[in-house]
């Protein structure tokens, strides 16, 4: 049953313009009168000129009332042809990680290294199948073997045939050694990946190079891409 009810503005802020608040008054009644619940998403009510100038903003309003678990329902105020905007920077997304070495992973699709890992990864199910990486977020890092461009193209497209980019909510991607080939991984990771609706952040300090933190598996995180920040819970690493 629906009883609460969360109103974003996708679009146009106009709903917190003083000219419309006769219509605002009017809706909220009538809501209320099936017993409803009615809250504004934090930047709802900004107005036209903040939700022009923060897009970012109004996708954030949706994604937190797509988390909370007491909103039965989102409304949207109002479409437009500005909602587009929202799909420029997607900088806030969340998930559990999954995912490691680049180099392992693409030892788990190819036997140049040893000629029957793959097999024995597909018999016992080593690597995740599609359905296990919905909602992760991916997190890749290259050894200290320093993996060529070729190789770690093919790597990308190992997953990308695995359907991984299409399940995942965002890519973070380690710090290279030394940075090397770091602008290639990068072209790579553009031109492989090809969706500009995920999110994809480079040089992060995790994996094989220095400085590192640990980044721990199976735990719901919050990634902040603007604050450049991962949070865990009450943890934030910054």
């Amino acid at each position: 049953m629906i009883r609460n009810i969360a109103i974003v503005s996708l679009s146009s802020g106009i709903i917190g313009e003083p000219g419309v608040h006769f219509e605002i008054e009017i809706g909220l009644q009538r809501l209320k009168e099936y017993g409803l619940n009615v809250k504004f998403m934090p930047h709802a009510l900004k107005g036209l000129e903040y939700g022009k100038a923060h897009p970012e903003k109004r996708a954030r309003d949706l994604l937190e009332a797509f988390r909370d678990p007491e909103v039965d329902m989102i409304l949207c105020a109002i479409g437009g042809d500005d909602t587009y905007r929202l799909l420029q920077g997607p900088s806030v997304f969340s998930g559990k990680f999954l995912g490691g070495c680049i180099d392992t992973i693409y030892d788990c699709f190819n036997g140049d290294r040893y000629a029957d890992m793959p097999a024995l990864c597909k018999e016992y199910h080593l690597f995740p199948d599609a359905s296990d990486w919905v909602g992760r977020i991916l997190l890749l890092e290259s050894s200290e073997e320093k993996p060529t461009p070729e190789k770690y193209r093919r790597a990308l497209l190992y997953l990308k045939e695995a359907d991984v980019f299409e399940a995942v909510s965002g890519v973070l991607v380690g710090k290279p050694m030394d940075d090397t080939y770091a602008e290639e991984y990068k072209r790579l990771l553009i031109e492989v990946i090809d969706r500009p609706e995920l999110p994809v952040l480079f040089n992060i300090n995790v994996g094989h190079a220095l400085p590192r933190c640990i980044i721990p598996f199976g735990v719901n995180a919050v990634v902040d891409a603007e604050k450049q920040s991962i949070r865990f819970g009450e943890t934030l690493i910054e």
